[in-house]
C-alpha cells in the first residue's frame, strides 16, 4: 500500500499531509511542481507528441504516491480502477509470479490495458525501489469528461504492442 499521497501537487507527502522536503527538490530529485513534472514527461516517448493543455488538465486532477520498497502496486486479477506513470523509481512486472519485466524509465504508462478494458490487471506490479507513481482515476476522468486522454492512452498501448510485435519478429 501507498504510504502517502498529495492530490493534483507534485509534491509528495508523508501520511500526515506534512511535505517530504523543503525545497524544490528532495535529494532523489523529485519534482515539486506540476511545471516540472511536464518538462520532465515531455521529454519521454509516451508524451512527447501529448498535447501540454492535455497534460496540464490531467495534472489537476491526478495523485502523486509515493510506494516504499516491496510494495505492491496492483495484483494481477485483481481490480485496480487507476492507470500509474512512473515519475521516479522502479517496478517489477510478475505474470503468474513469473518476473517479466522491470520498468524505471519515467513517465513509463502501467495498469493501462485493465484501466481501459475495466478488467482485472493481467499482472503484479511490485515496486523494488521507493517510487513515485502518478495515479489517475478512472473516476476522476469520467468526471471531467476527458476523451482525449483515453484516445492518447490507446495510442500508447498500440505503440507497446507494436513494439512487442517487432522483439518477437525478431526471435
Amino acid at each position: 500500500m501507498p504510504w502517502n499521497t498529495q492530490k493534483g501537487v507534485a509534491g509528495t507527502t508523508d501520511q500526515d499531509g506534512q511535505a517530504l522536503d523543503g525545497g524544490d527538490d528532495d535529494d532523489r530529485g523529485q519534482a515539486k511542481t506540476n511545471s516540472d513534472i511536464i518538462a520532465m514527461l515531455k521529454t519521454q516517448r509516451n508524451f512527447e507528441h501529448m498535447p501540454e493543455e492535455m497534460l496540464k488538465n490531467l495534472l489537476r486532477v491526478m495523485t502523486v504516491t509515493r510506494y516504499p520498497h516491496g510494495a505492491i502496486l496492483m495484483e494481477q486479477g485483481k481490480q485496480f480502477p487507476h492507470t500509474c506513470i512512473l515519475l521516479k523509481g522502479m517496478v517489477a512486472i510478475f505474470v503468474d509470479n513469473k518476473h517479466i519485466l522491470t520498468l524505471r524509465r519515467t513517465g513509463e504508462i502501467i495498469g493501462e490495458m485493465s484501466f481501459i478494458n475495466e478488467g482485472p490487471c493481467s499482472a503484479t506490479v511490485k515496486a523494488e525501489s521507493e517510487c513515485d507513481i502518478i495515479l489517475i482515476s478512472k473516476s476522476t476522468l469520467t468526471e471531467i469528461g476527458d476523451t482525449d486522454f483515453y484516445i492518447w492512452l490507446c495510442r500508447v498501448l498500440s505503440d507497446k504492442l507494436k513494439r512487442a510485435s517487432e522483439l518477437l519478429s525478431k526471435n
